[in-house]
């Protein structure tokens, strides 16, 4: 068995921004470290992006011109996912495969972007890819901090710098990696990012006192690249990830808008409240029907419009209750008779 070697790469591959061409991965420029921030309201103008609320998976904003970005390319087809997550991430873990094939590995993102819509913002989370089995050997990656004691902070679509949440890590267990860092983050998440498209100031979303590490084996020898490099400012050459597509994008679950049922719940129990009295047994039939109508609505509605409508509909039947005729007693020799009874409320 061949001894493996640990090698240590401080490699740093990147192509500065040009608006015909922009690579998978970008080093920032020092004037681009903190770019204009593009706002774009989601559900606008048709000249702005009009998104429904929910959670969707999208594609990475990538080049599709990038021969670094052709496996990505090819996971989109006729509008959508050629393959579910479950199957790509299969993938992945067969032997002997070439990972150019199924991602940029310059960047190292499972190109299965969680968006979700919320708020007017746009949240994105991002994982690395994982379980990768490369043609040699496995392969890991995944972020660590650069300064351990300082968060990860990204730039929000409103411009404030915000920390990155970090929603999953692990050890590296491939011995450079694990020796060099120890522990990596696979899975984060970032708020309010901003809306972007090719080769615009947000096509990447730069990550402070972010290095993203990969191993994997060349020629029976272990190799560790980090973007940025040791050694390397990490200002000038700060990583970033690419921003979401918004033009491949396909929602997975939708999402109801807030619902006000305050007004409707405080009007069924104003209207349970009220006593039959001298009412007919008709009309106060008619009063509690409207009232279990009232409490469906409460249940089902959808949309605002529902429930406002179900609080005009009882407002009727209570008025319409009230303004009907009492119980006409029965005379008798000249005198009203009638049975004595206890005044009750609605009982369904």
């Amino acid at each position: 068995m061949n001894k493996i070697k640990r090698i240590i790469s401080a490699t740093l591959v990147g192509i500065m921004i040009i608006p015909s061409a922009v690579s998978a991965f970008q080093i920032a420029p020092v004037e681009d470290i903190n770019p204009i921030i593009q706002t774009v309201q989601l559900r606008t103008t048709p000249n702005k992006a009009v998104l429904s609320l929910g959670k969707y998976e999208a594609m990475p904003l990538i080049d599709e011109t990038d021969p670094m970005n052709a496996g990505i390319k090819g996971l989109w087809e006729n509008g959508k996912f050629k393959y579910t997550k479950e199957e790509y991430n299969k993938m992945l873990a067969a032997r002997h495969t070439d990972n150019n094939g199924l991602l940029n590995v310059e960047i190292g993102v499972n190109p299965y972007y969680e968006v979700e819509i919320k708020d007017n913002k746009a949240n994105l989370t991002v994982s690395y890819v994982n379980n990768v089995m490369g043609e040699e050997s496995p392969e890991e990656y995944g972020l660590v901090k650069i300064n351990d004691d300082e968060e990860i902070r990204y730039k929000t679509a409103d411009g404030k710098l915000q920390p990155v949440e970090i929603l999953d890590g692990e050890e590296f267990t491939l011995d450079p990696a694990m020796e060099e860092y120890g522990e990596r983050i696979t899975k984060i998440r970032l708020e309010n990012v901003p809306i972007s498209k090719l080769g615009d100031a947000n096509q990447f979303i730069y990550l402070e006192n972010a290095r993203y590490v990969r191993c994997y084996s060349e020629w029976n020898n272990l190799k560790v690249d980090a973007k940025p490099a040791e050694g390397e400012d990490p200002i000038k050459n700060m990583y970033g990830i690419n921003n979401f597509d918004l033009n491949k994008m396909v929602l997975v679950e939708s999402a109801t808008p807030g619902l006000n049922k305050a007004d409707l719940q405080e009007k069924v129990n104003e209207a349970k409240a009220i006593a039959q009295g001298k009412k007919t047994d008709e009309a106060f039939n008619t009063l509690k029907a409207a009232i279990t109508t009232a409490e469906e609505t409460l249940k089902t509605a959808t949309d605002q419009e529902a429930l406002n409508q179900g609080v005009a509909t009882l407002q009727a039947a209570v008025e319409a209750f009230k303004a009907s005729e009492d119980v006409k007693l029965p005379i008798e020799d000249g005198i009203y008779t009638a049975p004595v009874e206890v005044d009750h409320a609605y009982n369904p």
